[in-house]
């Protein structure tokens, strides 16, 4: 009976580490008053842990192995729209031929925050385009990003906010059936100590 619940502890324990650690989520953080005229923008991108872990990499690297895992933009602008992984195309607007293999992203030593985030096919920019609007991505100076802001039709407007993007740890959640694993191994612990006393 011991060893049964020895090895449900052991078992709950690995699941939560494993679980807790395939993706890593970084979501934008606004660092001046511009992001004001866009009340409404937020941005997260996840990657691969291998990938943070190693501390960056060059090119996308996108599906089932690569190091960019999602991508999800939000704005108000021009009425409003999202942006996701789909919607990375490469510095031309224009071209819908997607650019996920120009990517580099470095890390910063702690890993806390994303130090570097361009396209190195040409250097400049990161564009993300969807039917309803589109955003570019640049690298700036100091751990500090601009976010240019599109929406296509009659209501083009462009803006610019800075901001950097910093580790978020509150999305790095276990699966329901790891936290089933998890409880269970809490129980086999509670028995064992019952045991003993």
């Amino acid at each position: 009976m011991h060893t049964m619940f020895r090895a449900a502890l052991a078992a709950g324990l690995f699941t939560l580490a494993t679980a807790a650690s395939a993706d890593v989520t970084y979501r934008w953080v606004c660092a001046s008053p511009d992001c004001g005229a866009d009340a409404g923008f937020s941005m997260t991108m996840t990657f691969s842990d291998a990938a943070v872990a190693a501390g960056g990499f060059t090119g996308g690297f996108t599906g089932a192995n690569g190091n960019i895992v999602d991508v999800k933009i939000t704005s108000a602008v021009g009425g409003g729209y999202t942006n996701t992984l789909a919607d990375l195309v490469n510095s031309d607007p224009a071209s819908l031929d997607n650019d996920r293999d120009d990517i580099s992203v470095i890390f910063s030593d702690d890993r806390s925050v994303v130090d570097a985030l361009y396209d190195f096919g040409d250097g400049l920019y990161l564009w993300f385009a969807s039917v309803l609007g589109e955003t570019s991505f640049r690298e700036g100076m100091s751990r500090d990003y601009f976010v240019f802001r599109r929406s296509s039709g009659v209501e083009s407007t462009t803006d610019s906010i800075r901001g950097m993007l910093v580790r978020d740890d509150s999305m790095r959640l276990p699966e329901p059936a790891s936290l089933s694993l998890v409880g269970l191994a809490l129980m086999g612990l509670a028995v064992l100590r019952r045991r003993k006393a």
